[in-house]
């Protein structure tokens, strides 16, 4: 067994501005998680405000009104009350006991001091499209 089936990469994932574009309802962004998914073995964790309610509703409302069908949330980042997401996901990666193999974050606003090497930022109305999917893809098979 390898270590990327042993310990599969990690996407931390917002969902505003990337899975759910404003004023856009086209299925193309969650079609390009799934690629994503399917491409990588990723495991999501949620980096989106959309967390703040806990693990169960978040997926739960993600499956309701996006429509998502893949794999269930594997986790989701600390709420650290006001602090940049970046903060957050930087939090979640110092306190996650299991070995990281690759990790990317897809997000549509720029907190990401502590992870921006990682980071791929979507445009708020188009959401996750096939340039940043392949980045991403990019990131979580690469190891730099």
């Amino acid at each position: 067994m390898d270590i990327f089936t042993k310990y599969p990469p990690i996407l931390f994932l917002d969902l505003d501005g990337v899975i759910n574009p404003y004023g856009n309802s086209s299925k193309e962004p969650l079609n390009q998680l799934y690629r994503i998914i399917d491409e990588t073995n990723c495991r999501i964790v949620l980096s989106s405000m959309w967390r703040l309610k806990g693990q169960e509703i978040a997926e739960n409302n993600m499956r309701e009104h996006l429509g998502y069908q893949g794999p269930k949330i594997y986790s989701i980042t600390p709420d650290l009350k006001g602090a940049p997401r970046g903060n957050e996901i930087a939090a979640w990666i110092a306190s996650n006991l299991e070995p990281m193999t690759c990790w990317a974050v897809v997000d549509d606003i720029d907190e990401m001091e502590y992870v921006r090497h990682r980071f791929v930022q979507t445009n708020p109305r188009i959401g996750l499209d096939e340039m940043a999917a392949d980045r991403i893809i990019e990131l979580l098979l690469n190891w730099d």
